[in-house]
C-alpha cells in the first residue's frame, strides 16, 4: 500500500485521544506519531491543498477584492460559494482576448487555469488553508470566443484539471 502522510491539524488533547483510541483498537500508535492499518476511509484525507500547490510551482497572488457590488465568498451550509473570477497573470495583469479570434485554444485554457488560480486563493482567503477543502463540487467556467469556436470543454479543462491536481478527483 505504501506510506502516506497525513496532516490532522489536532490539538494535543485531541491527538492524545486518537494515540489512545489506535493504541487501544491495534496498537499501532506511538508518542511521536500514528501509524494506522485500520482503513479509515473519509475520517482521515491525505493533506494535498498547500504541499500540492507548492509541487506544481504555483503561488497564490492575494484573493482579488470584489470590482462590484458583491462579497467575494459565501460560506454557508459547509459550502463555499465563490463569485466568479476573472484571469489575472502571473504579473496581474489582465487577460483579455477571444478564443476563435485573439486567443488561441490553449491561451483560453491557461488563461481558465489563471481564473482557477484565483479561486484557489479566494478558498484560501476564506477559509485560511485549503486544508480544509474536502472536494470541489461544482466548477462553472464561461468562455469568451466566437461563433464557430466549439472547444469550450477542452478550455474550461484549463480550471478543472488544476483543481484534479491540487485536491485530486
Amino acid at each position: 500500500l505504501g506510506r502516506r502522510t497525513w496532516r490532522l491539524g489536532l490539538d494535543d488533547r485531541d491527538r492524545s485521544a486518537l494515540v489512545d483510541l489506535l493504541e487501544a483498537v491495534d496498537g499501532s500508535a506511538h508518542a511521536d506519531g500514528i501509524r494506522v492499518r485500520l482503513d479509515l476511509g473519509e475520517i482521515l484525507r491525505p493533506f494535498v491543498g498547500e504541499a500540492r500547490l507548492a509541487e506544481l510551482g504555483i503561488v497564490l497572488p492575494h484573493a482579488a477584492a470584489p470590482a462590484a457590488n458583491y462579497v467575494p465568498t459565501v460560506l454557508h451550509g459547509g459550502l463555499l460559494h465563490i463569485s466568479g473570477q476573472i484571469p489575472f497573470d502571473a504579473e496581474g495583469q489582465l487577460i483579455r482576448g477571444r478564443i476563435g479570434d485573439t486567443m488561441t485554444m490553449k491561451e483560453g485554457e491557461a488563461a481558465a487555469r489563471r481564473c482557477a488560480v484565483g479561486l484557489l486563493a479566494q478558498m484560501q482567503s476564506a477559509l485560511g488553508s485549503l486544508e480544509k477543502v474536502q472536494r470541489v463540487v461544482k466548477l462553472g467556467v464561461f468562455v469568451n470566443s466566437t461563433v464557430d469556436f466549439t472547444d469550450h470543454p477542452k478550455v474550461a479543462n484549463g480550471a478543472s484539471d488544476l483543481m484534479v491536481a491540487v485536491f485530486g478527483d
